[in-house]
């Protein structure tokens, strides 16, 4: 036919598995070039989720004149082999963890469609600080996520809502950067685990198809911790939480006041600020009461130093 045949033999956990792509006559080097990274993201795929669930089959691609789509062992793409920046094409990535998150795992109802698209898009930060750091992923995670969060609906509507939903790309982006904040949260190892756990584990309903509220379970029986009211300002509402900062000058020194407005919610917070010993760094347990923080009068306040937070902020002077 018309497509040009590109194959190998590529290992993932060291087992082995056919990898074909299809591709115009004129994308052999890229697609040649591309078969070896897929083998890398695939890798990287099978160490945090568990291994390609179609090893018996095969991971293919077929180029195509739009964007890209997944499909169970074959991928549409049509990025003409393009990287980001950073160095990796995004779009294959992307495509590619559908494998594992709409493929081998699939939600019940498109009221939950944000497991599909958050959790894959959330795989890529991972992949990012993996590959190539900290400080990428922090650029990485306000770039991405955060310049492309709507807040328009709830990221999870009312149960057996329609496919239009799943359009907003807020089950894209919002989804991610709140499992970002939720590793903040909980801690990094029990989200890696809990997220493998979750795509493995024996499900309520048959074929690997699960919910939101199976996966907060999770979350909860994993922490030993009721945190409901982090998924229901996040998931089930579409404002972002309000935090409060008033500001006071007594004397010498600055008086700061936080706390959050919404009901229920009690995000710990961390905060920067310049010292007489140099620059210390806080977290706080915050609640709907405020917390005093008293720093050097002639500093500033760094709220969440390090990008882990999803919030707006409300002061004497500003609301943004």
């Amino acid at each position: 036919g018309y497509f040009e045949v590109v194959e190998k033999t590529g290992y993932i956990l060291d087992k082995p598995l056919q990898m074909v792509f299809y591709v115009l006559p004129e994308s052999r080097n890229g697609a040649e070039a591309l078969l070896n990274d897929a083998e890398d993201y695939l890798n990287f795929y099978a160490r945090h989720f568990g291994q390609y669930p179609w090893m018996k089959e095969k991971f293919g691609l077929v180029e195509t004149p739009y964007w890209g789509m997944e499909h169970q062992t074959i991928n549409a793409y049509g990025n003409g082999y393009k990287k980001t920046k950073l160095g990796y094409d995004f779009l294959m990535f992307h495509e590619m963890g559908h494998e594992w998150w709409g493929n081998k795992l699939s939600v019940a109802d498109w009221a939950d469609y944000w497991i599909h698209e958050g959790i894959d898009t959330y795989a890529e930060a991972l992949f990012v600080e993996e590959k190539y750091g900290v400080e990428a992923t922090r650029n990485f995670v306000n770039d991405r996520y955060k310049k492309n969060i709507q807040n328009k609906q709830a990221i999870v509507p009312e149960r057996n809502t329609s496919t239009g939903y799943k359009t907003d790309n807020d089950i894209y982006y919002k989804g991610a950067h709140v499992l970002h904040t939720l590793r903040y949260l909980i801690g990094d190892e029990i989200l890696r685990e809990s997220l493998k756990e979750f795509i493995n584990m024996p499900k309520e309903l048959p074929h690997n198809q699960t919910s939101t509220a199976e996966f907060i379970s999770l979350i909860h029986e994993n922490t030993g911790r009721d945190i409901q009211w982090f998924f229901d300002q996040y998931l089930y509402k579409n404002d972002l939480p309000t935090l409060i900062v008033e500001e006071e000058i007594i004397k010498d020194k600055k008086f700061v006041n936080l706390w959050w407005k919404d009901e229920g919610f009690k995000m710990p917070l961390e905060v920067a600020f310049e010292s007489f010993d140099g620059k210390r760094e806080r977290r706080l347990n915050l609640t709907n009461s405020p917390k005093r923080i008293a720093i050097p009068k002639k500093s500033d306040l760094e709220i969440d130093p390090h990008d882990w937070l999803l919030y707006q902020i409300k002061d004497s002077k500003n609301e943004y």
